[in-house]
């Protein structure tokens, strides 16, 4: 399944952001456990998009809620809502992998095990506020850059990973 995740990253749901924002320039970056090495087959995907004009909270909702129209357009995902009242907004939804992987005309023709047939995905945005957070980043001042805290955390992890070497076994 990891071709297929590439796949949906790389190509299906950047063209879908690049579409829907098409006067901007989109980027995806992943974060959480797939980017950190600590993923499961099973594992969720959090990605970020970046790259867009947001200044507060409210473009962040209506970023959102132009994505999800184009997400529920696409054969690859279900169950696709969005959270706009959390604390961070998100839409979460499910990639059908079997969809993707047909798509591809892959090699591979055999269907995903069906326990990992439905990818979990979570679309964050780029923090709107700038913050400094010496736990995540030492020395971080605030600046002009936006750098989403889950992108942050992807050092955190690492430098733990680095300084403890047996902390990956512990955790998987």
């Amino acid at each position: 399944v990891s071709k297929e995740r590439d796949v949906l990253v790389q190509k299906i749901i950047l063209d879908i952001c690049s579409t829907a924002f098409k006067d901007q320039t989109v980027k995806l970056d992943i974060f959480g456990s797939i980017s950190t090495g600590l993923a499961l087959e099973s594992s969720d995907m959090d990605l970020v998009v970046t790259g867009l004009k947001i200044e507060d909270r409210d473009d962040v909702v209506d970023h959102i809620r132009i994505l999800l129209k184009y997400f529920e357009e696409s054969p690859y995902f279900r169950n696709i809502k969005s959270i706009e009242g959390a604390s961070i907004p998100v839409i979460k939804m499910e990639a059908d992998l079997n969809k993707v992987r047909e798509a591809e005309n892959s090699s591979n023709t055999s269907p995903v095990n069906p326990k990992m047939e439905y990818l979990q995905i979570d679309i964050t945005f780029e923090d709107f506020k700038r913050m400094k957070s010496d736990l995540f980043w030492e020395g971080a001042e605030e600046d002009e850059s936006k750098l989403h805290h889950g992108i942050k955390t992807i050092h955190l992890v690492k430098t733990y990973l680095k300084d403890y070497t047996h902390l990956k076994e512990m955790v998987l």
